[in-house]
């Protein structure tokens, strides 16, 4: 028998209803669902999205792997609700802490899933979530409504790169037409019981990944292992955001015990994900700058900002400058950088390379929770005469303090 150490609930898919159909919500959605979306025995009827911004009840963050059967015998064959059941526990269970930024068993959000009945287990014209489940958190149960996404909720600012069991060089990627690769490097922060493998996610869009895998054991774990990431020519579009995935397969194959450490939950079959922002460049802007907003704690570890050209300057060099709207507020290092359009003259950078900014809060006696400060970035080329302008936002917190739903309720 599984032992949950959090709540958990549980619904079946049908194909009927109204609202909108299961198979076409997509991680990231809010859902208001309450006793009228549920028919007499329990099954979904409908399922009604809202904004997240809105209150609502449910969120959904992942989509698990189909179901398998372990005797290949039964391929096609209808589970039952208990197999379905233990696989979406299993499955959402794992994908949340990469979700929400912290393992859900430590928080008071609930595991909440929708599995397939077998009337849309064998009903082939469904288009999606015909062997799957839709993971989705719950709001506390002290607490029955959500006001925001859960996304990242739980995350804690000012720890840059840490995804655990993970600790990559970057929290997002700049790419560009001209400059179109970046290498992102990872590690692991502490050493694994048993290999633990980084797999590239093949259902990600417009993005390569070389090479698709690295396996962390004992003896590699602290090296940093190089991933080389490009985007494809047609695949995305200038000035979006795009989004690189990765598959965090665990071979541990230990009893699903709470007492046996930290992946005794996570047999090889479990997978958590791990998401890194990539924005894309556009030949319109002369520079890029990510992320477009930020949040730092006053007494905590400097922010990471990127900076890239997204052409290269007309004359032999150009320059961007960093200023605050509260300067006396934030500390921007450095605060201005010069780009030369061929080789790196003394104190200039090549055109082509990310560059990586410091912001750090500076502190006051003011007992103010939260200040926002806007950051500009000024390009200047002055013999072209090419001028452009971006700007950020940075959220200064007196002190960091974890929402509710990241703590266990009393009860």
């Amino acid at each position: 028998m599984l032992t949950l150490m959090f709540a958990v609930t549980s619904f079946v898919l049908v194909a009927c209803g109204g609202g909108t159909s299961v198979w076409e919500t997509k991680p990231g959605q809010c859902a208001d669902i309450n006793s009228g979306s549920l028919s007499a025995d329990g099954f979904v009827k409908e399922i009604k999205l809202v904004s997240c911004d809105d209150p609502h009840t449910h969120e959904i963050f992942a989509i698990s792997d189909d179901y398998v059967a372990t005797n290949s015998d039964l391929d096609g064959i209808y589970p039952g609700s208990e197999a379905l059941e233990t696989h979406s526990i299993n499955q959402c269970v794992w994908l949340a802490e990469g979700y929400i930024g912290k393992p859900v068993q430590e928080t008071s959000l609930r595991i909440s899933y929708i599995y397939p009945s077998i009337d849309t287990w064998n009903d082939d014209n469904l288009p999606a979530l015909q062997r799957n489940s839709i993971c989705m958190l719950a709001a506390p149960l002290d607490d029955p409504k959500l006001n925001k996404s859960v996304k990242g909720l739980c995350r804690q600012p000012n720890t840059p790169g840490i995804y655990p069991p993970f600790q990559l060089s970057a929290d997002w990627l700049i790419l560009t037409n001209s400059a179109p690769r970046e290498v992102l490097r990872v590690r692991l922060q502490q050493q694994p019981t048993s290999p633990i493998t980084l797999q590239f996610d093949p259902s990600t869009k417009g993005l390569q990944v070389e090479p698709s895998q690295k396996t962390f054991n004992s003896r590699n774990w602290s090296s940093f292992q190089d991933f080389k990431i490009s985007k494809s020519e047609s695949e995305l579009e200038p000035g979006t955001l795009s989004e690189l995935r990765f598959l965090v397969l665990d071979s541990d194959l230990s009893p699903s015990d709470p007492e046996s450490g930290p992946n005794s939950q996570r047999p090889a079959s479990d997978r958590n994900r791990i998401n890194i922002p990539v924005t894309i460049g556009t030949d319109q802007q002369k520079m890029s700058v990510f992320p477009k907003e930020v949040t730092i704690i006053e007494s905590g570890n400097a922010a990471l900002i990127g900076l890239r050209l997204n052409q290269s300057p007309t004359s032999a060099s150009a320059s961007v400058s960093i200023t605050s709207d509260k300067p006396n507020r934030i500390v921007i290092q450095p605060n201005e950088i010069t780009f030369s359009s061929q080789d790196s003259a003394p104190g200039q950078v090549n055109w082509l390379s990310q560059q990586v900014l410091y912001a750090s809060a500076i502190a006051d006696d003011k007992q103010v929770e939260s200040e926002e400060v806007t950051i500009k970035f000024n390009y200047s080329d002055s013999l072209a005469g090419e001028v452009d302008a971006q700007e950020i936002k940075i959220r200064v917190l007196d002190a960091y303090s974890e929402p509710s739903a990241c703590k266990l309720g009393n009860d």
